[in-house]
């Protein structure tokens, strides 16, 4: 290979690479977004004296997401987590759930379109209604310990990609888990003791 070509490779391979880095820096000054997610899952839910029963769940969240560098951000948000499931007696609950997610996030590959990321973060939760549906008599005292409020924090993690779908807006998939690994929280009588879902969202700019 002779030494014009060899140059001229060279010089190749550094347009090729400017040009890069110039998009993927111009994607980085994106220093903050709005996020809408929507989800469904499973949680382990428990109440006092009653037991701890497995649910089905569907969630929804609003986030704030603020660049505190290249790769790292920081996610605010709020939403609700609608679990419902049998309990005793084949007794029908639905119960809504205020959520205050805050969490990390770290693009591990890209900065802002086309980005793979992973988080950590905790999850206060506080119940805030609960709806019973049965045909069998319902003690009056678990009646009342399943109409009654509660909360706890959450820790978790989540896994995710960013599809770029414009130039102003991103579509987000993202596996997240939740637990109640401190065992700490408002009240004891109710609380999600585990979290999971899969979440499909709209990324803002």
């Amino acid at each position: 290979m002779n030494e014009n070509l060899k140059k001229t490779i060279v010089s190749l391979l550094v347009l090729i690479i400017n040009i890069l880095y110039s998009q993927d820096a111009n994607q980085s000054r994106v220093n903050s977004t709005l996020n809408a997610k929507f989800g469904v899952g499973y949680s382990d839910f428990s109440i006092n004296n009653i037991g701890r029963f497995n649910m089905n769940s569907i969630s929804g969240i609003v986030s704030y997401n603020k660049s505190l560098g290249s790769f790292i951000s920081l996610e605010t948000g709020v939403g609700f987590i609608n679990n419902s499931g049998n309990l005793l007696n084949q007794t029908h609950v639905n119960n809504v759930n205020l959520v205050l997610p805050v969490s990390l996030k770290v693009n591990v590959i890209g900065k802002s379109a086309n980005t793979f990321y992973s988080g950590v973060g905790i999850m206060p939760t506080y119940k805030i209604s609960s709806k019973i549906d049965n045909d069998v008599d319902f003690d009056a005292s678990y009646s009342n310990l399943i109409n009654d409020k509660g909360g706890n924090f959450l820790i978790g993690v989540k896994l995710g990609t960013e599809i770029a779908v414009s130039d102003k807006a991103n579509m987000s998939i993202e596996f997240s888990y939740y637990a109640d690994t401190f065992q700490y929280g408002y009240s004891n009588k109710q609380k999600l003791n585990n979290y999971a879902a899969i979440s499909v969202g709209l990324v803002r700019f």
